[in-house]
């Protein structure tokens, strides 16, 4: 029987990394703000019970790339220390590992696909096809899904073949329970992006 690897302590590494996560998320959230804003004008009374819901949705949009940095900061976080990194087997058997793993996964293939688009549209010269709003639905479509959509579908996939399997042994330290709880985090906006997008379009009569 292989001697599983030790409990990982919050070191002073980890605390840089999740530092600058959140500098790198933040400095998204900043850099989006307008955009989000602007594309979510819908006219609400100022005040009223849909206002104030729609701004809560918009906020929850804001916090998405300090989400997408932590999740990947926990990913990689096991595989800068030697001493404390997990084998194979166990990591398998962590949940919170699987669940940053899994949505960092799809969100790398979410980022190539979009960078793929972008440059499909520049080679192509698409953007003298379409018109600026056809340009716009697609890339909030794409945007949308590899936010919103793939990595709680992957999380919940991961999940799910850990517990049907037997492998579903969590740690009871801070780096698996924090990734347990962003896996959670994703699986929560996957049911609700219907709901969200629903406000932020418009379309939710209060």
């Amino acid at each position: 029987m292989s001697t599983p690897a030790p409990r990982r302590p919050f070191k002073l590494l980890d605390a840089m990394a999740l530092i600058a996560a959140t500098a790198a998320g933040l400095g998204a959230a900043r850099g989006m703000r307008g955009w989000l804003w602007d594309s979510t004008d819908v006219s609400f009374v100022a005040g009223t019970f849909a206002a104030i819901v729609l701004e809560a949705v918009r906020w929850i949009g804001l916090g998405l790339p300090l989400l997408v940095a932590w999740t990947v900061a926990l990913a990689l976080l096991p595989l800068l220390s030697p001493r404390s990194r997990p084998r194979l087997n166990d990591a398998l058997g962590r949940p919170g590992m699987t669940a940053c793993g899994s949505a960092t996964f799809v969100l790398a293939i979410g980022a190539i696909n979009l960078t793929a688009l972008f440059l499909a549209l520049l080679v192509n010269d698409l953007a003298r096809v379409m018109n600026s709003d056809e340009i716009r639905e697609t890339f909030v479509f794409f945007i949308t899904y590899n936010l919103l959509i793939a990595p709680g579908s992957a999380v919940t996939v991961a999940w799910s073949m850990q517990a049907l399997s037997g492998r579903w042994r969590p740690e009871p330290d801070w780096l698996d329970r924090a990734g347990r709880f962003v896996g959670l985090v994703w699986m929560v906006l996957t049911v609700l992006h219907p709901w969200l997008l629903s406000v932020i379009g418009g379309a939710w009569v209060f």
